[in-house]
């Protein structure tokens, strides 16, 4: 069991469980809590309407019982006898009851439906959250970026061996299922909100796009070196090349659609830093891999564009995994371990050092609190 695990939160409620639900800082927070219906239910960014409408029925419901015994204390003491014909003596002493108790069930009714809807949402949220991360995981794991980009360059196995393979090839048609949650529950995507649905679909869709350009260029036999005109390799002019283009260009959308929808999907902070990690090896170095091959495309302005995004983005992930290096240790090692790669991946598609970047992103922290405590 992992330091700092509250074994049996699930088979017990307390009131400190529900305390911590409540009010505990996030970093505090357990795999197994913060994985929790009940404790996203009062945390979670996903279910905020879900929590209002429960806030405010509990806010009615003490209103309304503040009433009942407000009115009551007042006819008992004989304060308004005067204006009322009834007598103490002619109330029913279950009265009270009988008017708080239907709206405690209606309040209940209510609460127990949003709590369930809740958990639908959050269930729908977990699965898309873990299949795009699993996908994105095993494509960095085989390394997909790279390989194509060595394709791309004549240093892959794949330049040699694909006459041989041609024949299976151009009749290859792939039957796995690769994306199953998304098939068969994309029609709940309608309970989660607009620029999540946007982000998982562009996921999926850049995805299976990558499937389709990936079949295209099993179809194209690689040029020999002999067979190459001048340039041809470094601008992608052949047929083959520009196919494989294609697939690094196609990998990366859909790597940089899937760390936007991890943004958003996964709330565990170091199980959402690891995912994002994973992600940006990839992404990244299909990043750099573009921004110098497509010099004169009008896809390069956009490319450009996200140059900042990621001199941003990447030294603040940098900079929160190491801050948090001892808080909740065996939580964030994964991260940690993670760290070298993706400075490499970063200083070979930036152009520029992570000592670098890191520096300049303190020093951006440092004049935002200046700024901050003068105002």
């Amino acid at each position: 069991m992992e330091s700092g695990q509250r074994p049996g939160l699930l088979s017990g409620m307390s009131l400190e469980t529900l305390r911590r639900a409540y009010s505990a800082p996030e970093s505090e927070l357990t795999e197994e809590e913060a994985a929790s219906t009940l404790f996203r239910f009062f945390r979670s960014t996903h279910v905020v309407d879900l929590r209002l409408i429960v806030v405010t029925i509990l806010g009615l419901l003490g209103l309304y019982i503040i009433i009942i015994i407000v009115g009551f204390v007042i006819i008992i003491s004989g304060f308004v006898e005067f204006i009322l014909p009834m007598k103490v003596k002619e109330i029913e002493p279950d009265l009270a009851i009988k008017l708080i108790g239907p709206a405690v069930a209606i309040a209940g009714l209510i609460i127990s439906w949003a709590y369930k809807a809740a958990s639908t949402r959050l269930g729908i949220i977990d699965l898309f959250g873990c299949e795009i991360a699993t996908i994105c995981r095993v494509g960095t794991i085989f390394d997909i970026g790279m390989y194509y980009v060595r394709a791309y360059e004549g240093q892959a196995g794949v330049m040699d061996d694909s006459a041989e393979k041609r024949g299976s090839s151009d009749t290859y048609t792939s039957k796995e299922d690769y994306f199953p949650i998304f098939d068969k529950n994309s029609s709940d995507l309608q309970l989660l909100e607009a620029l999540i649905v946007c982000r998982i679909t562009e996921f999926y869709t850049f995805m299976k796009a990558t499937r389709d350009t990936q079949r295209r260029l099993a179809t194209i036999l690689p040029p020999k070196e002999t067979d190459l005109p001048e340039g041809a390799a470094a601008g992608g002019q052949m047929p083959w090349h520009t196919a494989a283009l294609d697939v690094v260009y196609m990998i990366f959308l859909g790597y940089e659609a899937g760390r936007k929808a991890i943004h958003h999907l996964v709330e565990f902070e170091p199980g959402a830093a690891e995912n994002t990690i994973v992600i940006m090896i990839t992404e990244l170095t299909c990043y750099g891999f573009l921004l110098g091959k497509l010099k004169g495309d009008p896809r390069y302005p956009r490319l450009c564009l996200r140059g900042e995004t990621y001199k941003e983005i990447t030294p603040m992930l940098y900079l929160k995994i190491v801050s948090n290096h001892g808080k909740a240790d065996g939580y964030w090692r994964p991260a940690r371990e993670l760290l070298p790669w993706l400075r490499e991946r970063y200083e070979r598609a930036l152009g520029e050092t992570m000592d670098e970047a890191l520096s300049r992103t303190r020093l951006l922290a440092e004049q935002a609190g200046t700024a901050r405590g003068a105002a």
